[in-house]
């Protein structure tokens, strides 16, 4: 074989595979972070005073529930800072929730000691009347709060004032069979307005 079509057929096979790689390169890549089973949650509308905004962990998105207490469609509830969880106490589910004490999502793999819990009675602002004027129900919320409102920072804008915690949450779902870590990444929607706007991300461990 002659030096010659030695080097036209290396050449040949070189393009081969520049074009291939080329190829791959413009195709559509999977997010890393969806290959790895994380999901992301982008401006939940949890604003509402007087309503809970029923979440599936598994189903990736909020759900219709007409009877909460009986149903397992919902593994945790969102009313603008406060969480409620589809477990004990008048829920027919087995959720709770821990606080892991850690901000890096990706350190948290589920296999430490934490401390777990459902919900409890509390009061809190229910009905929003008007300039500020709020009437209060007692519900069944959480230990645990998505963010902090800083009133001091109101003149700075939503994002300011309305603080997400930046821990990493464990959470059980309905059934008890599966656990969840989810950490808070946002608070307001995309214009930096409306408090209680909740951008989240979570995966199963």
């Amino acid at each position: 074989m002659s030096k010659v079509r030695l080097v036209l057929l290396a050449l040949a096979a070189f393009m081969a595979v520049a074009v291939g790689c080329d190829k791959k390169k413009n195709e559509p890549q999977e997010p890393e972070r969806e290959k790895q089973g994380e999901k992301k949650v982008e401006y939940l509308n949890a604003t509402a005073y007087g309503k809970w905004v029923y979440f599936s962990f598994e189903q990736g998105k909020v759900v219709d529930v007409t009877n909460p207490a009986e149903s397992k469609d919902w593994d945790i509830a969102f009313h603008r800072e406060h969480v409620q969880l589809n477990g004990a106490d008048g829920f027919s589910g087995k959720a709770d929730m821990a606080e892991t004490g850690e901000e890096d999502f990706d350190k948290v793999d589920g296999k430490g000691k934490y401390t777990f819990s459902g919900n409890r009675k509390e009061v809190i602002r229910w009905q929003n009347v008007g300039d500020m004027d709020f009437v209060e129900a007692e519900q069944m919320v959480a230990a645990h709060k998505t963010y902090i409102v800083d009133m001091d920072k109101m003149m700075e804008g939503s994002a300011a004032m309305y603080q997400a915690h930046k821990t990493v949450y464990l959470f059980h779902s309905a059934d008890g069979k599966r656990l969840y870590k989810l950490k808070i990444t946002g608070t307001v929607n995309a214009r930096g307005k409306k408090g209680g706007t909740l951008s989240f991300r979570y995966k199963e461990i």
